[in-house]
């Protein structure tokens, strides 16, 4: 069960939070201020898998192993249907209209 979970993990960062900041990148952020975007959003993608590879042993030695991953799984569930209710759909669209629906400034 945990090299299987940990396979899981692995893969599932892989395909979905992991590369998240980098597609992101290209469709919210202007060219001007895509630097200091993608090393903001590079820091925290990174920060954050820091404090899951950093709190795993201390809340598998406190909640045991399937207390940990039925945590993680839940924060996973939790997020997938936030995703699904409040990020927009940008496909189509131009860097302008994502901006604007955002409450950035026109260009």
């Amino acid at each position: 069960m945990p090299l299987t979970s940990l396979i899981v993990f692995i893969t599932a960062f892989s395909i979905g939070y992991g590369p998240i900041p980098w597609i992101m990148m290209g469709e919210l952020f202007y060219p001007n201020v895509k630097e200091a975007a993608g090393s903001l959003a590079t820091t925290i993608n990174w920060t954050c898998v820091f404090i899951v590879t950093f709190t795993f042993e201390p809340l598998q030695g406190a909640i045991h192993d399937y207390g940990v991953y039925w945590l993680f799984g839940s924060i996973s569930a939790l997020n997938f249907i936030f995703c699904l209710a409040f990020v927009p759909e940008t496909k189509g669209k131009t860097l302008q209209e994502t901006t604007a629906y955002f409450g950035g400034p026109p260009s």
